[in-house]
């Protein structure tokens, strides 16, 4: 028997306005695996994932979970079906607690039906801090944290929530390269245990080294999935912009190396 994928799309279809997003998109997601969904922009990655997150309903297409037909009709739906989602803004509250971050959304334990029980929060996000080797306290507040143990709250939370899935937009965007491995190795300990991540990125080298299926989106159709051992480079950007990238020829390499200052900063301050 064919394995049943955790996510499975069939046929999604979204208009907005003259403008199709998406144009009968299928996809299946398998637990245990990082899927790779890359596209320039305006292909549809984000209308895909808004659609999957409950926030805009499809025109048309299907839904199913472990083979089973679902509508998702909002976020706190979506989130009870096993889906979260990590976006490249994290949505964190600054100057909250990284352990009140982490209870976001969820029910939480109380004395007397009236407070919060943060004692039992905390001995319930233990476990999840370990697995996650949080090296900070969890009474630091967000804004005193780096955007790396920032992404690590964000994850923590989902796996808090039961996530089976969970989809990250473009994560390593203000990670150093450092942290970027750490997430790696992470993402490989979370498809280890059965957890599915739904990788969403422009930066193809992240795409031919993390990802076990990669999926290519044009003009909001899917054009190809690929397998990991037919991933590489050249290949994805001639399916992204739909031909292959040839060099430019015709102009001298003494031009490139000697021409003119193009661009220059100068005590620039942020």
């Amino acid at each position: 028997m064919r394995e049943v994928p955790f996510l499975e799309v069939r046929e999604l279809s979204k208009r907005f306005g003259a403008i199709r997003a998406l144009d009968n998109v299928s996809l299946r997601v398998r637990s245990g695996e990082v899927h790779g969904l890359v596209g320039a922009n305006g292909a549809g990655k984000s209308t895909l994932i808004r659609v999957l997150a409950g926030v805009c309903p499809p025109d048309s297409g299907s839904t199913l979970i472990d083979g089973s037909l679902v509508s998702i009709h909002d976020p706190v739906q979506a989130t009870a079906l096993g889906l979260n989602f990590i976006h490249q803004e994290l949505n964190l509250v600054p100057k909250l607690t990284a352990l009140q971050n982490l209870a976001l959304g969820l029910r939480k334990p109380s004395r007397a039906g009236v407070l919060i029980d943060w004692r039992a929060v905390q001995r319930e996000a233990a476990p999840v801090a370990e697995r996650l080797n949080m090296r900070f306290s969890l009474n630091a507040r967000v804004d005193s944290l780096s955007v790396g143990d920032r992404w690590l709250v964000a994850i923590g939370r989902a796996l808090l929530r039961k996530a089976r899935l969970i989809a990250m937009d473009e994560p390593t965007a203000s990670l150093s390269d450092g942290e970027t491995q750490r997430l790696f190795n992470l993402l490989r300990e979370l498809t280890a245990s059965g957890v599915a991540i739904l990788y969403v990125t422009h930066r193809l080298q992240e795409v031919v080294e993390l990802c076990d299926v990669v999926t290519v989106l044009r003009d909001g159709r899917i054009v190809c999935s690929l397998a990991r051992s037919e991933v590489n480079r050249p290949v994805l950007v001639r399916e992204i912009i739909g031909r292959a990238l040839e060099p430019n020829v015709d102009v001298p390499q003494e031009e490139l190396t000697q021409g003119e200052t193009m661009l220059e900063v100068r005590h620039l301050v942020r």
